[in-house]
C-alpha cells in the first residue's frame, strides 16, 4: 500500500475527531498555498500584537492620570505614553528617563525600570509568536482526509481470493507486511507515510493446545497465541464521532499439527491434481487429511485433503504453501472451494467458538546448510554431493501443517452506557439490526465492513498467496512463519479498510463487476471518514 494519491485528498476545512473539536480543527491546502498562509499569519499576528500593545499602553496611561500634583518624572512618562511607543521604544525611553532622573526624583529606578518588565515580556512573546506561527502549518507527514469519487464496498459474494482484485493486492500487502511489521525500533519511512498508525502491535505468547490433545505435538504450551487486544477504529484512521465508535479484536492460536496418521499416500487416479498435465503412470500423491467437505444440500461429508504429487515433492527445490479456513457459523460459505460445499475440520479440531484455519507447507526437496529441529521444518537427513563436496540437509518430512483457531470480538460505544461487546467467537454470518439493536447506522456499516474484510484476511490468507520467510532456521522458526501470516492478515485489514474510502476502482479497472456504490446516508458519510498520511504536496 502506498500513500494516498493527490486527487483523493480533501482540500479545505475538516475536523480531526481523534484530536477533538478544538485541537482537531484542520484546513488542508496544497503546499504552495501553505507558504502564503505562513506569511499572512506572521503579518496578522504582528499587527494584532501591535494593536494589543497600543491598547495596553493607553489603559496604563489612563490608570495613572488622576489629576493630582506630581513631579517631572511622572509627567515625562505620561507624555511618552501618549505617543503610544512600541515595546522596544518604551523600554529604551523608560531607561533613559531613569538615568536622567536618578538622584533627583523619588524612587526613579522602581518607577522607570519595573514598568519595562511587561514590555520585555511582550517583546519576547512577539518574537516567539512570529517563530511559532510557522508551526501552525504542518507540511511534512501530515494527516489528510480521504475524499474519493470512487468510494465504495465490494461484494464478497462475487469475489474469491483468486480474483484479479486480490491477485493485484496480495503483492502490495506482502510488501507492506515485510517493511512495516518488522520487529525493529525504526521502520522505513514509507511505513509512516501511508496509514495513521504504521501497523497493529500484536502480543504473542506460548499457549495451551487449542484442540484435542492428540492434535498437538508437545504436552505443555505447544501453541502460540497472537492477540491484538481491543483496537479503537481510530487506530485505522476512521474519522468518526465518538458515539459511532467501534472496537475490534482478533485472537489467533496456532500449533504445528502431527503428521501421523493424517499424511497418507495414494494413487494419482484417486485425486484430481491441480496441475496442467495428465497424471503419469503409477504416479503417487501425498494427502494431508485435516479437512473435510460438507455438501449443504445432502449433508454428505467427504474427504477434502491437501494433495501434492510425489514427483513435485521429490524434485522441487522450493516451498509451496496452501491455506484454508473453516467457519464456525454452520451456513457460512468458503472462498477456498469453487462449489457451494463447505470445508470443515476433522472432529479433533472442530470448534464452535472459533474459525479453524489449516495451513500447509510442502517442504519438497528443499536443502538446508544446517540441520534443525523445528517441528515444522525439521531437517536431519544428511545429503552429500561428491563432485562439489557440498554437504547439506533435507527435510525429514515432505510436508508440514499448522492449525489455527481464529476468534474475533466486536464492541460498540453507547451514549451514557458501557460499551457493548460480544464474546470471543468465530466470524458472524451476518451483521443486522436484529443482532445489534443499539448500534447506529455508521456502527452497523463499520461492523459489516470489518466482518467482510476478515473473511478475506485471516491467518490462512498468507499461505494461500505463498507467503513464507524460511531461510536460516532456528528450532522454533515455525512461530516466525505463523506470526508473519498473522501480520499479513493485519496488513490486509489496514489496506482494505482504506480501500473502502479510496474505492476498489482506484486500482482495479474491472471493479464495476463487484462494486457496491454508496447509496445510504451512512455509506456516504463513511466515504469521507478516513484519515491517512501524506508525506508531501499538502499542508
Amino acid at each position: 500500500m502506498s500513500e494516498v494519491e493527490d486527487p483523493f485528498v480533501k482540500r479545505g476545512f475538516w475536523i480531526n475527531t481523534h484530536q477533538g473539536p478544538v485541537l482537531g480543527t484542520t484546513i488542508t491546502v496544497e503546499s504552495t498555498v501553505a507558504n502564503v498562509i505562513i506569511a499572512l499569519l506572521t503579518v496578522l499576528i504582528t499587527g494584532a500584537l501591535a494593536q494589543l500593545w497600543n491598547l495596553l499602553t493607553f489603559l496604563y496611561h489612563q490608570a495613572r492620570a488622576k489629576g493630582g500634583p506630581s513631579d517631572g518624572l511622572f509627567w515625562q512618562q505620561q507624555a511618552l505614553l501618549r505617543t503610544l511607543p512600541t515595546p522596544a521604544s518604551f523600554i529604551s525611553n523608560y531607561i533613559k528617563l531613569w538615568w536622567v532622573w536618578r538622584g533627583r526624583a523619588n524612587r526613579p529606578f522602581a518607577r522607570s525600570i519595573l514598568p519595562t518588565l511587561p514590555a520585555i515580556l511582550f517583546v519576547i512573546g512577539t518574537v516567539a509568536s512570529g517563530i511559532f506561527s510557522a508551526y501552525a502549518v504542518d507540511t511534512s507527514n501530515i494527516e489528510v482526509l480521504v475524499k474519493s469519487p470512487l468510494c465504495g464496498r465490494w461484494s464478497t459474494d462475487q469475489l474469491g481470493l483468486d480474483s484479479t482484485r486480490y491477485m493485484r493486492l496480495a503483492p502490495v500487502i506482502q510488501a507492506y507486511n515485510t517493511d512495516c511489521y518488522q520487529d525493529t525500533e525504526k521502520l522505513p519511512s514509507r511505513c509512516h507515510n501511508t496509514f495513521v498508525k504504521p501497523n497493529v502491535s500484536i502480543t504473542w505468547n506460548a499457549a495451551e493446545c487449542p484442540w484435542d490433545k492428540s492434535m498437538c505435538l508437545q504436552p505443555s504450551l505447544p501453541a502460540v497465541s497472537m492477540d491484538s487486544g481491543l483496537l479503537d477504529l481510530s487506530h485505522f484512521g476512521f474519522n468518526i464521532e465518538p458515539q459511532n465508535g467501534v472496537m475490534f479484536r482478533k485472537k489467533t492460536v496456532c500449533n504445528v499439527l502431527p503428521l501421523d496418521p493424517y499424511l497418507t499416500v495414494h494413487s494419482s487416479a484417486d485425486f484430481l491434481l491441480d496441475t496442467d498435465r495428465e497424471p503419469l503412470p503409477d504416479e503417487k500423491v501425498i494427502a494431508l487429511n485435516y479437512t473435510l467437505s460438507l455438501d449443504p444440500d445432502s449433508g454428505t461429508i467427504s474427504a477434502y485433503p491437501y494433495v501434492a504429487s510425489m514427483i513435485e515433492v521429490n524434485v522441487s527445490r522450493s516451498y509451496k504453501t496452501e491455506g484454508s479456513i473453516s467457519w464456525a457459523e454452520s451456513s457460512y460459505p468458503t472462498y477456498h472451494n469453487t462449489t457451494l460445499a463447505r470445508i470443515i475440520p476433522i472432529a479433533a479440531m472442530n470448534r464452535t467458538d472459533a474459525d479453524v484455519a489449516v495451513n500447509v507447507i510442502w517442504l519438497n526437496n528443499v536443502q538446508y546448510t544446517k540441520s534443525n529441529s523445528d517441528p515444522l521444518f525439521s531437517a536431519h537427513t544428511r545429503r552429500n554431493w561428491t563432485k562439489s563436496g557440498w554437504e547439506g540437509f533435507k527435510s525429514d518430512h515432505p510436508a508440514g501443517a499448522v492449525g489455527c483457531a481464529v476468534q474475533y470480538q466486536f464492541c460498540i460505544k453507547r451514549k451514557d452506557k458501557d460499551d457493548l461487546c460480544t464474546e470471543l467467537m468465530g466470524l458472524p454470518e451476518t451483521i443486522t439490526r436484529d443482532t445489534w439493536p443499539e448500534a447506529t447506522e455508521i456502527q452497523l456499516l463499520i461492523l459489516q465492513l470489518l466482518r467482510d474484510i476478515s473473511t478475506e484476511m485471516d491467518v490462512s490468507t498468507g499461505p494461500y498467496f505463498g507467503v513464507i520467510q524460511a531461510a536460516e532456521l532456528s528450532d522454533d522458526h515455525w512461530k516466525t512463519e505463523v506470526i508473519g501470516w498473522e501480520t499479513f492478515a493485519w496488513a490486509g485489514i489496514q489496506t482494505l479498510l482504506a480501500d473502502y474510502a479510496i474505492g476498489p476502482k482506484g486500482h482495479d479497472p474491472d471493479a464495476d463487476q463487484y462494486m457496491i456504490w454508496p447509496t445510504t446516508k451512512a455509506e456516504k458519510e463513511l466515504c469521507g471518514s478516513m484519515r491517512m498520511r501524506k508525506s508531501g504536496g499538502f499542508a
